[in-house]
């Protein structure tokens, strides 16, 4: 078998390996291999800078160049704790159901408001939010009237006239993303 068969069979079998393992035996086994593996169960203060990601795709004159993207980090995730949110006998599952896993540690929305936005009233809350990491110190999957848009259309949903000048500003400008006192979510009564 020429080198580099033997190179590729070794990483698919140290990968599988890898994948299968317990944490803290894909600890020792990544440790043995990189620098700064953080342990298992270390804190978010024993991993230094971590809301720093850096994407070295960039190009400036032909020459790579580091950019730093900051990024904010679901509590749970940034500190390793995935079997808060996750099963551990199948990582792809969640403990128990959305929306009720995030009303374990989140405001429960839906009894807050006499109108209740439809993705929270359904327990969608991912729908709008990131379960691990995002740019949003919201953690929004998108920001502004663009994540609005994946739901509502702007020939429907702009028409009215109160809309007809409102260019790019964010929804959120006039409307509560969870839920209102009146029909339309609006912050406040516009006279």
């Amino acid at each position: 078998m020429k080198t580099a068969g033997k190179i590729v069979l070794l990483a698919v079998l140290s990968g599988s390996i890898i994948l299968s393992c317990s944490p803290q035996r894909k600890f020792n086994i990544l440790s043995f291999f990189f620098d700064g593996v953080p342990p298992p169960n270390a804190s978010a203060d024993d991993q230094g800078d971590s809301l720093l990601v850096f994407n070295d795709s960039s190009m400036v004159t032909g020459q790579r160049t580091a950019v730093i993207t900051e990024y904010y980090f679901h509590d749970p995730y940034q500190k390793r704790k995935c079997m808060l949110c996750h099963d551990e006998s199948s990582m792809g599952n969640m403990t128990i159901p959305e929306p009720g896993l995030c009303f374990t540690c989140h405001e429960d929305f839906t009894k807050s408001y006499t109108f209740v936005h439809g993705p929270v009233n359904g327990g969608y809350c991912t729908k709008c939010h990131s379960a691990h990491m995002s740019k949003s110190d919201k953690m929004l999957s998108i920001e502004g009237q663009p994540l609005c848009l994946l739901c509502h259309t702007p020939e429907k949903d702009f028409g009215a006239e109160a809309h007809s000048k409102i260019g790019r500003e964010n929804c959120t400008s006039c409307h509560n993303p969870h839920g209102g006192e009146d029909r339309y979510l609006l912050l406040s009564k516009i006279k």
